[in-house]
């Protein structure tokens, strides 16, 4: 555990920093670095039994598994299998990604639940539940955590996973169509050219990423929707601005 902390109030109530190049030290500063010692702890994680089926007939189904943020370095990867057992310590942040030929991919976000540091059992086992949905003409699925810059088409870093998982599932399907359909948060706006022109842009960048890395061009179609389509029409706070600032991928044969 890792705490920062920036506590320096002038005696007028302003907020000051100074940023120091380490040679001259202004102020002596203290910092408990942990209130809780680590001798003789142990974590205790909360298992996880992931299963991967069938939407329509819950028919267990082996798939690709992939979790960002499991451990430090490359992410957990798994094949060739229907259930998968993992321990996911308190609070955990992570994608799980699944592929599996002839099915839409799916990709979630989640947090493994809080589990005090003085807990004295390992909690209950949870079960999380993959359902695919078999490849068909007219299907839609979100492609979550696709950020840009601002107002921009540059795509950021934090993506990346969320790309390397639609690049997978081109490979895995490779008679699969798809239409990247990029949509914009911007209510009480008209759909201008502007806006429309901005999601289609940002739907191109998702094009060209895929056809740099070797998928035909001809299996790729890209559309802006503009505002057109937003989830919230009215949003209310940050999630749901997510919500409409998304990138949806269709098949449209396959």
């Amino acid at each position: 555990v890792f705490y920062l902390v920036v506590d320096n109030v002038t005696s007028d109530g302003k907020f000051s920093v100074n940023i120091d190049d380490g040679t001259k030290p202004k102020v002596n500063s203290t910092i408990d670095a942990s209130p809780v010692s680590a001798e003789g702890y142990v974590e205790i994680k909360t298992p996880f039994e992931i299963k991967i089926s069938d939407d329509e007939n819950g028919i267990p189904l082996k798939g690709t598994l992939d979790v960002a943020g499991y451990q430090i370095g490359e992410p957990f990867h798994a094949e060739d299998s229907s259930l998968y057992n993992l321990n996911f310590s308190s609070s955990q942040s992570v994608t799980i990604k699944c592929n599996s030929k002839g099915y839409i991919f799916f990709t979630q976000q989640f947090m493994a639940p809080i589990v005090p540091f003085d807990a004295k059992k390992i909690p209950d086992k949870v079960v999380f539940e993959i359902k695919l949905k078999k490849l068909k003409p007219g299907e839609t699925v979100k492609l979550p955590n696709i950020k840009f810059k601002g107002d921009e088409t540059e795509i950021l870093s934090s993506s990346r996973a969320s790309l390397l998982t639609l690049y997978k599932f081109m490979l895995e399907n490779p008679t699969a169509v798809i239409e990247i359909g990029g949509h914009v948060n911007a209510p009480d706006m008209k759909n201008s050219s502007k806006i429309k022109k901005l999601s289609k842009d940002r739907a191109k960048a998702i094009f060209d990423y895929l056809t740099e890395k070797g998928i035909d061009s001809k299996r790729i179609l890209y559309k802006g929707y503009g505002n057109s389509k937003m989830i919230y029409k009215k949003p209310t706070n940050e999630k749901q601005n997510e919500e409409n600032r998304r990138v949806e991928i269709k098949v449209v044969s396959f």
